[in-house]
């Protein structure tokens, strides 16, 4: 074929619709048979195209956002029972005998500074006036270990001061309602001595 043969097939050939900014036939397009020239077919014009087109895009666009709604509301769903599986009593396939330890009211405190014994707040200590410097293993009234604490802190409730309370540091107000709710204000505690 020739280079005036070739010219001529690609000026009959009409430029490639999503490469043509201008208007025109949309649906044109160049086919080519082994023994024929090409030759255009017409199509649908942009004018025909265009009710169809925008509908289905904005029929798309309303799927994609109904869909984003729904992975949302999913993600939302699977957060919220992640956060119930917590607050779920543990499961009582772990626990121990309770008896001959004491059972004790606790409470929950977050503030945080510098404790009696002159340490600073840190998850694992509490306050029991009269087991300062000693370790408390707390369990629940199930009998589930729930932490050794020790006790470096004290208080001026009656409870702490007589020690039937132990109030036990947690490193903000939601943690604290979390261990509120967990034990239901009542746990076993083992002592151990500590140096005092």
């Amino acid at each position: 074929m020739t280079n005036e043969g070739i010219k001529q097939k690609v000026e009959t050939c009409p430029p490639v619709p999503w490469m043509d900014s201008g208007a025109g036939s949309v649906g044109e397009r160049c086919e080519q048979d082994s023994d024929q020239p090409h030759r255009i077919r017409e199509g649908r014009s942009a004018d025909q195209y265009g009710g169809e087109a925008g509908g289905s895009i904005r029929d798309g666009v309303e799927v994609m956002r109904q869909g984003l709604i729904l992975i949302a509301i999913t993600c939302v769903i699977c957060i919220l029972s992640v956060g119930a599986c917590r607050r779920e009593p543990i499961p009582h396939d772990n626990t121990v005998d309770t008896s001959g330890m004491e059972l004790m009211y606790t409470t929950a405190y977050c503030l945080h500074g510098i404790t009696a014994s002159g340490g600073t707040t840190r998850p694992g200590i509490a306050a029991c006036n009269t087991h300062l410097g000693d370790v408390a293993l707390v369990y629940t009234t199930e009998g589930v270990f729930l932490g050794a604490y020790e006790i470096t802190d004290t208080g001026i409730t009656d409870g702490l001061t007589s020690g039937r309370v132990i109030d036990v540091w947690r490193a903000n107000k939601t943690h604290a309602k979390g261990w509120m709710k967990l034990t239901d204000g009542r746990v076993y505690v083992q002592w151990i001595e500590g140096d005092g």
